[in-house]
């Protein structure tokens, strides 16, 4: 109500809003992000920080698939990898009790006629899944 107030009986309210020129406000942002990249090439020079709630998430999923074994996760790109391995394997191979034992990504079934069964390896050999292949 303010505005419409001033703007009925005051016709310069709008250059009264103008304190800073265009030059000035580029200037101060060419400084905040030169300070912004100075601080991080100080804090990540060597090995990357891991935040706690990474470090937390490896702890937990280390204890939860002890054969993955925490010296074996590097960091958060290698978790993320790792977990992206996981979901696509959890979507395209493994059974689901409540699916009637199908994925959630359904696959044709293979008849014997196709081959023997062959193991496929996945998630870094933590779980495998099968397929036929032909001779």
């Amino acid at each position: 109500m303010l505005w419409a107030w001033l703007a009925r009986h005051w016709a310069r309210w709008r250059e009264v809003l103008i304190f800073v020129q265009p030059a000035t406000v580029l200037a101060g942002q060419r400084t905040r992000f030169r300070e912004h990249w100075a601080r991080l090439s100080r804090r990540h020079a060597g090995r990357p920080a891991i935040t706690q709630n990474i470090r937390e998430l490896i702890r937990e999923i280390s204890e939860a698939n002890p054969r993955w074994g925490s010296p074996r996760i590097l960091g958060e790109g290698h978790l993320r990898r790792l977990l992206t391995h996981y979901i696509h394997y959890y979507h395209h191979w493994r059974t689901h009790l409540s699916l009637a034992m199908e994925c959630p990504d359904t696959r044709p079934v293979q008849p014997p006629e196709q081959g023997a069964v062959v193991a496929f390896p996945e998630v870094g050999g933590l779980h495998h899944h099968y397929e036929r292949m032909a001779a």
